[in-house]
């Protein structure tokens, strides 16, 4: 897919972009009093504003619409069209963030675009359906299931395996689907590894890696459902 998804894309230090974000917020027009952004002696002010317009971007966007996509690996993942102060931009797991709009169609144009070029349908196929089944899985952190509390789980995610896959998990055979799945978890998107029969049927943990190397956190699977089958709860991994 080519990476200049839009001419309409704007650089964040550009003037209008910086005008857009200034008249939001009081603290910037605090800072950019008496400035004439569009005058290039004030370029190095343009990019400390447009520092602090970034930060602000990363702490209080919000999501206003989500479409998904399919990865290579038939996992579904979300395209968030994010907004702040009339400033607009994409996020979808591993993509670069490269550009932001002062139109919320034009982000959402991109969105869209995103969203058909990973749908998982190849060009002149008509039909392409989605790669094997879908499991559902709610988990909980160690410590809590440590403690017990299974009934408490704190997120849910989602995976696709083929049907050959599902038939090991649901024989009860030990299955690890090694090649890392992206997921968000926490509002971050990581890398995860998922275990299945760790101790019996129905029993499921979730690892997630990190991006700084670090040892992996593992979340136990409280409860699965394959396809459309009912959700079951699954055994204990950790015991007290």
């Amino acid at each position: 897919m080519d990476a200049d998804w839009s001419s309409r894309q704007c650089k964040l230090t550009e003037p209008a972009v910086l005008e857009t974000a200034i008249r939001f917020s009081a603290y910037l027009q605090y800072m950019a009093v008496g400035v004439d952004l569009y005058d290039d002696a004030w370029t190095e002010f343009r990019t400390l504003i447009a520092s602090e317009v970034e930060e602000r971007l990363e702490n209080e966007a919000e999501e206003l619409e989500t479409y998904s996509g399919l990865s290579g690996y038939g996992d579904e993942f979300a395209i968030a069209v994010m907004g702040w102060g009339g400033i607009y931009f994409v996020e979808a797991c591993e993509f670069e963030r490269h550009g932001y709009y002062l139109r919320l169609e034009d982000a959402r144009a991109d969105a869209m675009h995103i969203a058909e070029c990973y749908s998982g349908i190849d060009e002149g196929d008509t039909v392409s359906p989605v790669p094997g089944q879908r499991i559902r899985a709610w988990y909980t952190d160690d410590l809590l299931a440590s403690h017990g509390h299974l009934d408490q789980p704190t997120g849910e995610l989602e995976v696709h395996a083929d049907t050959e896959i599902i038939a090991q998990i649901s024989s009860g055979h030990q299955v690890s689907l090694e090649l890392p799945r992206l997921a968000k978890i926490g509002g971050e998107w990581v890398q995860v590894v998922w275990r299945f029969n760790m101790r019996g049927p129905g029993s499921a943990s979730i690892w997630l890696y990190s991006r700084d190397g670090s040892e992996p956190e593992v979340l136990e699977v409280t409860s699965m459902q394959i396809g459309d089958e009912p959700a079951r709860k699954a055994p204990p991994i950790y015991e007290d």
